[in-house]
């Protein structure tokens, strides 16, 4: 061969180009849409070429709030919004003493591909960018200090310079926030999630008219959250804009599909209503949750009677429900997932006006339910159930029985041992039945050895499906070297909790053997002994692995 002439090797990265350019334009969405949850590979993409860039932007901008202030670095500039605000907008900032920063305007105007609206998360971030210009002010004056300059006002960083700047007053941050919602209002074409939640003590949201009249606003809506802080009871006089927000959203947008309504006290009628009026008048509403609900909690599950020809899931969380008749839930003829988590007071007596209903569920959640109802539950699904996750305890243990008996079509099986001591020679037979399993979750704590012997009594079963394997329970190197060596399942994904650098080869070993093991989750809580950040063990760990990604 010529010394001239390239190997392929060589020749790859630039035909790399070529290829990548005869792919069709929709090849590339669906790749960047598999990214949507991973900002540093889409941040690598942004880099590579215009094209690129013009279709990573829109993902990183999704959800720029909330502002999580617990990673350092990993903020939210709204200054990078400032630019695109209106006159009325600018106003607001300059009649609160915020003089608008003078910056370029940004090649994109990232409101527009807001997906994702956190109202507190706003306001996170517009404190933290008002308090960091007020600090940049603070330090430009004590440069001049030090250098024994003229007193004058140095150049302008943002706002006025006084004791207030260095600690933003309430009604800065409040004309800054509104300032931001108007102008997201406006531009952010492609919202279709609100987080209705109240700032942290002041228990209200800003105007509700630049919710109402701005348009387009909310009118193209899909999922809606309403969430509290606290169970605290909803006075008008204290959440004025709340309330007339909520109000008026029947009237804005009935195109929701997807409702979440948390830690709500139905104090009063007014609550009621105006709650559920957002249930009654949505017209595509398929899912919805009640999360720690208190009160009038009939009055708010009553109002679906008006969703049975919309609704597939009903969730009942962590919500006391004496008293709430399940009837609403009889004509639902689509209902196909139900989930009661650490519901109370959830009776036979009120289950048995759903034994005749129509539909047919393909997925529940069931826990700390008595075992009585647990098994009508079961029962009621029977064959049509494809994917359950039930919790455990010595009086239950015949409910995970009913269902090897009664439900042969499950593939997404999630158990969670609460208790003790079990008999893992009576639990992990019942487990063996499910011969359609792809996935299978398992939480076992509190057992003395009990990883282990339940990891060998595991090896035993032959499942010829199961993909995917969680396993929420102390770290034994031992007990997965045995259960892995006697695995003849199609295992593509394993999570564990934690994995130790000298036990890697256990895994590795198995993937070079059976060549499907491709995702190793570690859920590494601990530095250990190496005094390592959780992100360098990863990568030190992954350094070491052959042909197995990791994801955390």
């Amino acid at each position: 061969m010529s010394t001239t002439e390239s190997t392929p090797e060589q020749r790859l990265p630039q035909e790399c180009p070529k290829i990548m350019l005869q792919l069709p334009l929709e090849v590339f969405d669906e790749i960047f849409r598999h990214l949507k949850f991973d900002k540093r590979s889409l941040y690598s993409c942004l880099l590579v070429n215009r094209f690129w860039c013009r279709k990573v932007v829109p993902l990183i901008w999704r959800r720029p709030m909330p502002y999580n202030q617990k990673k350092n670095g990993n903020h939210v500039d709204v200054g990078v919004f400032i630019p695109f605000f209106n006159e009325e907008e600018r106003k607001g900032l300059m009649e609160s003493g915020i003089t608008i920063p003078d910056r370029p305007c940004p090649f994109f105007n990232y409101a527009q591909f807001l997906h994702i609206l956190d109202i507190e998360g706003i306001e996170k971030a517009a404190k933290d960018w008002l308090a960091r210009i007020a600090r940049e002010k603070a330090q430009l004056h004590e440069i001049c200090a030090d250098e024994d300059r003229r007193d004058e006002s140095p150049p302008d960083a943002g706002v006025s310079v006084s004791a207030a700047d260095r600690s933003p007053e309430i009604s800065t941050t409040n004309a800054l926030v509104a300032s931001l919602l108007k102008m997201f209002m406006r531009c952010a074409i492609n919202l279709k999630y609100l987080v209705l939640n109240p700032f942290g003590g002041y228990r209200d949201i800003p105007d509700s008219r630049i919710f109402i009249e701005g348009r387009p606003g909310l009118t193209n809506l899909r999922k809606f959250k309403i969430r509290f802080n606290s169970l605290s009871v909803i006075r008008p006089e204290h959440r004025k804009n709340i309330f007339e927000l909520l109000n008026a959203l029947p009237g804005i947008c009935t195109g929701i599909h997807h409702l979440d309504i948390t830690r709500v006290r139905v104090s009063n009628p007014d609550v009621a209503r105006m709650v559920g009026g957002v249930i009654r008048s949505q017209q595509q509403l398929f899912y919805c949750r009640f999360f720690r609900i208190d009160g009038d909690v009939d009055s708010l599950i009553s109002e679906l009677r008006f969703q049975v020809n919309n609704l597939i899931t009903v969730v009942f969380d962590d919500t006391d429900l004496d008293g709430v008749s399940l009837e609403p839930l009889a004509q639902c003829a689509k209902l196909e997932a139900l989930i009661f988590r650490r519901c109370r007071n959830v009776d036979l007596g009120r289950w048995r006006s759903l034994v005749n209903a129509p539909f047919k569920l393909k997925l529940l959640h069931l826990s700390d339910l008595s075992l009585d109802v647990t098994k009508a539950i079961i029962e009621k699904a029977s064959d049509n159930l494809e994917k359950i996750g039930m919790k455990i305890v010595p009086s239950n243990v015949e409910g995970l029985e009913t269902i090897m008996n009664n439900c042969p079509n499950v593939t997404h099986f999630s158990i969670s041992f609460v208790q003790t001591q079990i008999d893992i020679n009576k639990v992990v037979p019942l487990i063996d039945k499910l011969q359609s399993l792809t996935h299978l979750t398992i939480s076992l704590w509190g057992q003395k050895n009990g990883a282990y012997d339940f990891l060998i009594e595991l090896s035993k079963i032959n499942f010829r499906k199961l993909q995917y394997l969680e396993l929420a329970l102390p770290f034994s190197a031992e007990g997965l070297k045995i259960f892995l060596e006697n695995c003849r399942s199609p295992l593509t994904t394993l999570i564990i909790e934690l994995i130790n650098e000298e036990d890697l080869e256990i895994f590795k070993k198995f993937s070079r053997e059976r060549g499907t093991l491709k995702w190793l989750g570690v859920e590494y809580s601990k530095p250990g002994e190496t005094q390592m950040s959780h992100y360098d063990f990863l990568r030190k760990i992954t350094s070491l692995a052959e042909g197995i990604s990791f994801i955390k």
